[in-house]
């Protein structure tokens, strides 16, 4: 008997072995197993092989070396080889009898089409069996079997929930965080992102500073002295000033008239212009007549003049400034961290309470510095920028930290990855910062949903039940559904089949 030979490969599994045996064309099948491969180790897996190999009519056989392989293949009544050259010289066992949907449905049909040959030789023969109670009774029950064959087929549908146990995943180890990295490095490197968080406020506190501030005003007497020849009329406001810097000058109160001729003279009375202490001068100190006026006569004060008095008062010192930009600008920092913690997203991670920059984008003092005042008030906006690690990093960094540790045969949970620094975070140089960090998440077995859906074909869901526990744990069994609820077998068809695993 013809023996087709399929040599297996070290990546090969049990879905892509069963595509290569349902392209088998002859009635043996001889599987050439890899060394240091782990397939077919198990009952589970060989059973699928067998029922593939029965559904399309094929006897199989493994090459292998493999103790647990042969002995499982034993268990089955499978024959098992050491060489191909052995397999292919050896008379194999018979294949155990076993039920084959595809030789039930070959079965079924070769019936029917026997029994249409039959009905055809009756009308041929006779018109009479036509009309006899047995013959359409034969064609109704054949009409019933064929719409129950359909209906068993593509009728039914199933949903299965899988329920299987969870394993904790945890890692440790020392996390860098840097200002200046763009991407995660699974070195133990993550980016440090800025939150920037503006806030403004007014504030007000008492001045301390003391300046002077002109009271009164200098006054006295004039000598104005004619330099022609004619009578000079002097009217009030006519400005008189010193010549040397810095000049005083002074505005004469009560008009007058100058006599004519050369040399005569007059005292008038004057006031200075500006108020304060400094505005009292010397004898002889004024020297010229603003206007006009200074081309025809001649001006000097023979006398001191004096009055003039400075007050000393309250105002806004460079002190009182500075203290109070201090005491608002710590105030808004404060206000900051509380508007940080609504402004943050769930789980982002705070490096550091104090904010890296603060930028003043507004300050006004009113007075402004050493004015007249008894309070000053600060008008300031500032911008703090706080360092954080966002929750995208964190997650991504742990998911591919884990993932690159996750034992073989488990797959992760749809969970959030749960991280924490159990230790301080610590400030370096250049605006880094580090933490011991632990990383845990929840873990479960990887489940083959097609090995699932060819394991319950055609099974009451108590058996269904029975297999699916004895593949993987689960923390509570199977839930199954069929549709419709009257119906008692899984369909026949994986695709009729819903997998839904839930954690």
């Amino acid at each position: 008997m013809k023996i087709q030979i399929i040599q297996l490969e070290t990546h090969d599994d049990i879905l892509s072995t069963r595509d290569k045996i349902s392209w088998a064309k002859a009635a043996r099948v001889l599987l050439v197993l890899p060394e240091r491969n782990h397939l077919f180790q198990n009952k589970l897996d060989q059973q699928l092989i067998l029922r593939l190999a029965q559904n399309i009519g094929a006897q199989i056989a493994f090459v292998s070396r493999d103790r647990l392989v042969q002995k499982y293949a034993k268990t089955l009544s499978i024959p098992t080889f050491r060489t191909i050259t052995k397999a292919t010289k050896t008379e194999w066992s018979n294949p155990p009898q076993s039920y084959s949907r595809t030789a039930a449905k070959a079965s079924l049909h070769q019936r029917v089409v026997e029994l249409s040959k039959t009905v055809s030789g009756l009308r041929n023969g006779s018109q009479h069996w036509l009309n006899h109670n047995y013959f359409r009774s034969a064609i109704f029950l054949i009409g019933v079997l064929a719409v129950l064959a359909l209906a068993s087929t593509l009728l039914p549908s199933a949903k299965i929930t899988l329920y299987p146990d969870a394993t904790l995943q945890k890692m440790t180890l020392l996390v860098s965080f840097k200002p200046n990295l763009e991407s995660i490095r699974l070195a133990g490197e993550i980016p440090i992102t800025s939150k920037v968080i503006r806030v403004a406020g007014t504030q007000s506190q008492k001045a301390t500073g003391k300046i002077s501030v002109p009271s009164s005003y200098a006054s006295g007497e004039v000598l104005l002295t004619n330099l022609t020849n004619w009578e000079i009329p002097i009217p009030s406001g006519t400005i008189v000033t010193t010549i040397t810097p810095p000049a005083h000058r002074y505005q004469i109160i009560q008009s007058a008239t100058l006599a004519a001729g050369t040399g005569k003279t007059l005292k008038v009375p004057v006031k200075a212009v500006m108020p304060g202490s400094s505005e009292n001068i010397p004898a002889n100190a004024i020297q010229a007549v603003e206007g006009k006026l200074g081309l025809e006569i001649t001006v000097t004060n023979p006398q001191e003049l004096n009055g003039g008095l400075d007050q000393s008062v309250t105002s806004v010192s460079a002190i009182d400034q500075k203290n109070l930009l201090a005491e608002l600008k710590q105030s808004l920092i404060q206000k900051a961290r509380q508007q940080l913690v609504q402004a943050l997203s769930e789980n982002d991670l705070l490096l550091d309470q104090e904010p890296r920059h603060i930028f003043v984008s507004r300050s006004v003092f009113k007075p402004d510095l050493d004015q007249p005042a008894n309070s000053v008030q600060l008008d300031l906006e500032i911008e703090t920028t706080f360092a954080i690690a966002s929750r995208d990093n964190l997650q991504q960094f742990a998911r591919q930290l884990l993932d690159a540790n996750l034992p073989t045969g488990y797959v992760s949970s749809t969970k959030p990855v749960q991280i924490q620094c159990i230790q301080p975070i610590q400030k370096g140089k250049n605006g880094e910062y580090s933490c011991k960090m632990q990383v845990e998440r929840q873990i479960i077995p990887k489940v083959n949903l097609s090995t699932v859906q060819q394991l319950v074909m055609l099974q009451t869901i108590n058996k269904a039940q029975q297999r699916i526990q004895s593949m993987y744990p689960y923390h509570q069994p199977a839930q199954i559904e069929i549709n419709p609820t009257w119906w008692k077998f899984l369909p026949a068809l994986p695709m009729r089949i819903i997998v839904e695993i839930k954690q």
